[in-house]
């Protein structure tokens, strides 16, 4: 006796084979359903197989069909199963008992109606279990998302922090100059950029300001710092990192020089005098004098130590104050020599 049940689609390609008795009878090899028959048989099988598909039911082949290289013919009944027709054959002897033929046929319907609502529970579970799998992939998703925002907003956060600190640590808040606690990395920064060269340091001390703030008030005060360090950024020295160091004290730090000697130092001096000391400062409507006395040193020659590079140019801005003030003078090692250890800043 040879039977088989598979399912297959529309256009008669196999889907599935469920199982096939021989099983060389329908195998893999067998890519559709109407190779099964002889050719002239394809038409038919068609034709049954478009009618099945507006079957609710389970639906028999008219008649019984030889398969190829079988001498048995066999009986096919179908049901349809959403896009799949379910084909079950059986071999045409086992209703040969015209008594059995009723039962079989009846047992037959309820066997394919049974798979079919199997089938059918099984599609639901499987996509009731991929719909609750989508749902927990959104879940995770959208918790994904929210745990992406919250870590952007964090990071964005503590961008923020940081470059306020780094604002902090590297411009002064008053003037937005570079700050007392920044200066020296900026400084070994650029000495490292430009290995072999010398630098000018000029330490800035601006004269009499005590009287600003005595005079005019504390306020008045900050805002003859702010715009003193608007015109100290304003000077077109090349190279140059402008610094505040401490109250009315200011730096300017020029690297990157092949020569340093007293021609270069008055450049500078020169310049300062053009951009910074030209005109008065406004406070108020106020005009408030301003002159400075400055010192410079020259590393790579005076000292390559940062912190003794701007002793010796405080050094030499205090002698500019003794001489008279609104003027610079530039480092002596002989002098400061001599005068090391005395009270050379009274």
């Amino acid at each position: 006796m040879i039977s088989f049940l598979i399912s297959i689609e529309r256009s008669g390609l196999i889907n599935e084979i469920i199982w096939s008795d021989p099983a060389y009878l329908v195998s893999v090899h067998h890519h559709s359903f109407l190779t099964l028959f002889p050719e002239a048989e394809h038409e038919l099988l068609m034709a049954t197989i478009e009618k099945s598909m507006l079957q609710e039911n389970s639906f028999e082949c008219e008649k019984t069909l030889c398969l190829l290289g079988e001498t048995s013919k066999i009986k096919l009944c179908m049901l349809p199963m959403d896009k799949l027709i379910l084909v079950f054959a059986v071999d045409e002897k086992l209703l040969e008992n015209v008594e059995l033929k009723e039962t079989y046929q009846v047992i037959l319907h309820k066997f394919l109606e049974t798979i079919k609502k199997y089938a059918n529970s099984m599609l639901f579970h499987s996509n009731k279990a991929t719909s609750l799998q989508f749902e927990k992939i959104q879940t995770l998703n959208n918790e994904l998302i929210n745990t992406r925002r919250l870590l952007e907003k964090a990071n964005a956060q503590l961008n923020t922090l940081n470059e306020d600190l780094n604002n902090r640590l590297v411009k002064d808040a008053l003037t937005g100059l570079v700050s007392r606690y920044q200066y020296r990395t900026e400084m070994e920064f650029f000495i490292a950029k430009n290995p072999g060269k010398l630098g000018i340091f000029t330490f800035i001390d601006i004269d009499n300001f005590k009287g600003v703030n005595d005079n005019y008030g504390h306020g008045a005060g900050d805002d003859f710092l702010v715009e003193f360090a608007a015109r100290l950024r304003s000077l077109p020295l090349e190279n140059t990192i402008k610094m505040r160091i401490a109250g009315d004290e200011f730096g300017l730090f020029t690297f990157g020089l092949a020569e340093a000697e007293a021609a270069q130092q008055k450049i500078i001096w020169q310049l300062i005098q053009q951009h910074v000391l030209a005109k008065p400062i406004a406070i108020d409507g106020k005009q408030l004098p301003l002159s400075i006395s400055a010192g410079m040193a020259v590393y790579g020659r005076d000292t390559r130590e940062i912190y003794e590079l701007l002793e010796y140019a405080d050094f030499a801005m205090y002698g500019a104050k003794n001489q008279g003030k609104n003027r610079f003078n530039s480092f002596d090692q002989t002098e400061y020599l001599r005068l090391k250890g005395t009270s050379y800043r009274d």
